[in-house]
C-alpha cells in the first residue's frame, strides 16, 4: 500500500498551531507532547478534561484537531481514518463557532484561524475545493492579523508558512488558476524561511517545524539536502524515541545517507545485518524508504529496496504490493501481477494487519491485476 507523494502535506497541511496559555500551562505542555510522542489515549483524556473545564474557548477544541490527524500514525488501525478526518472537521468547526464573536482576544483569533486550517484539510480531502479556499483565506486572515498584532507570535507563521509551500509547489494547472481566483497562492522561498524560523525560535512549532524540513530536504524533487535532513531527523528521533513514526522516519533518513554514499546494492550486502544494525525491526521503515526513492523517480533503487524488505519479510502482504506497484510504475506488467497475486496469497494468514487494511489491499491487488489482464486466481510466474 503506497504512502501518497503528498505525504509530507497531508502531514503538514492540518497547521498544528497553539498559542502561548495563559494558565493550565503544564497540562498543555503535556497535551502537546503527547500528541507529538503518539500517547494518543493520553492525549485524549487531558484535552477532553480541558473542554470540559472551558467550553467557551476555542482552544482545546482546536487541538482535537492534531490529535485526530496525528493519531492516524500512531493507533495502529485502532481507530478508522476516515473516521478520524471527520471527527477533526467537527471539533474544528466547533472552535470557529465557539471562537467568532464580537471581541476576539489575539489567542481566539490563532485558534479560530488554526480550527480553519483543520478544515481546509477536510475539505480538500473530500473534493470540495472552494470550501477549502475559503478556509484557507478565513486561516491566513486570522494568522496574518496575529501577526500583525504580535510580530513575535512566532508559531502563527506554520499555518501561512504550510499553505505558501503547498500553494507555490502543488497548486499547478487550473487547480492553481482556481486557486488564484480565490485568492490563494504562496511563495515557495518564503514558506521555507518561515519553517526555518519556527525551527529556531518558535516554542510550541518547534518541533512540527523540523519535521516539515526534514522531508522537504529529503526529497530530491523538493529542497533535497541529506545533511540537512539528518541532523534534523537526529534532533526529533533524540526528543521522541518512542514515536514510532518518527522512529521510520529517522531510519529511512539513515538509510538515504548510505545510499547517497554507497548505492543501494549495499542494503543487498548487509541484508543479514539491517535489523540489528539499523533496528529494522517492521516492514514499515524499508518500505517508506522505497516509497521516497519511487516518488522521487528513482524507481530501479526502489524496487532493490522493495526486494531486500520482501526476504526480511516474506510473510507480510504489503511488501508484495508494493513490489506491484513499483513494477507497474515503470511498465513491467508481467512482475506487477505476479507480485500482486503473491499479495493475495499472504493476506489471509498475514497477522500484522487489520481487518480494514487487509480489504483495502485486497481490493487493490485484485484491481491491479484485472487492468493489466491478469488472473486473480494464480500466480503466473
Amino acid at each position: 500500500m503506497k504512502v501518497k507523494v503528498t505525504l509530507f502535506l497531508i502531514f503538514l497541511i492540518p497547521i498544528l498551531c497553539f498559542a502561548t496559555p495563559q494558565s493550565d500551562k503544564e497540562t498543555d505542555d503535556l497535551i502537546v507532547y503527547h500528541i507529538f510522542s503518539g500517547d494518543w489515549a493520553l492525549a485524549d483524556s487531558l484535552l477532553e478534561a480541558q473542554i470540559a473545564q472551558h467550553p467557551q474557548s476555542p482552544k482545546y477544541y482546536a487541538l482535537k484537531g492534531p490529535y485526530y490527524f496525528y493519531t492516524r500514525y500512531y493507533n495502529n488501525g485502532a481507530l478508522d481514518n476516515d473516521s478520524l478526518i471527520q471527527k477533526m472537521a467537527e471539533y474544528a468547526q466547533k472552535a470557529v463557532e465557539v471562537g467568532e464573536k464580537d471581541e476576539m482576544t489575539l489567542d481566539d483569533k490563532f485558534f479560530v484561524g488554526t480550527a480553519y486550517g483543520y478544515l481546509s484539510r477536510y475539505h480538500i480531502r473530500t473534493g470540495a475545493y472552494w470550501d477549502t479556499y475559503k478556509a484557507v483565506r478565513n486561516c491566513q486572515n486570522y494568522l496574518e492579523e496575529v501577526l500583525e498584532e504580535d510580530p513575535s507570535y512566532i508559531d502563527a507563521k506554520m499555518g501561512l508558512a504550510v499553505i505558501e509551500y503547498f500553494t507555490s509547489v502543488q497548486m499547478q494547472g487550473f487547480m492553481g488558476f482556481v486557486a488564484w481566483i480565490a485568492g490563494v497562492y504562496g511563495n515557495r522561498d518564503s514558506a521555507m524561511m518561515m519553517f526555518h524560523d519556527i525551527a529556531e525560535n518558535g516554542y510550541w512549532f518547534k518541533d512540527e517545524a523540523k519535521f516539515a524540513l526534514a522531508v522537504l530536504y529529503r526529497s530530491p524533487v523538493l529542497e533535497y539536502d541529506v545533511q540537512q535532513a539528518e541532523i534534523l531527523s537526529n534532533q526529533l528521533y533524540e526528543k521522541y524515541p518512542q514515536n514510532v513514526f518518527i522512529i521510520n522516519q529517522y531510519n529511512q533518513m539513515r538509510f538515504l545517507a548510505l545510499v547517497e554514499e554507497k548505492g543501494v546494492q549495499i542494503l543487498e550486502s548487509e541484508i543479514d545485518s539491517l535489523q540489528t544494525k539499523y533496528q529494522v525491526t517492521n516492514a514499515g521503515i524499508l518500505n517508506g524508504f522505497g516509497y521516497n526513492l519511487l516518488f522521487n523517480n528513482r524507481s530501479d533503487e526502489a524496487i532493490v529496496v522493495f526486494e531486500v524488505n520482501a526476504k526480511l519479510f516474506p510473510d507480510i502482504a504489503n511488501c508484495y504490493d508494493s513490489l506491484s506497484e513499483a513494477y507497474f510504475t515503470i511498465g513491467d506488467a508481467e512482475k506487477s501481477i505476479f507480485y500482486s497475486q503473491r499479495c493475495l496469497e499472504k493476506l489471509p494468514a498475514d497477522s500484522s494487519i487489520n481487518d480494514a487494511f487487509r480489504e483495502q489491499l485486497r481490493t487493490i491487488s485484485e484491481e491491479r491485476i484485472e487492468q493489466l489482464g491478469g488472473d486473480t486466481g494464480k500466480v503466473n510466474i
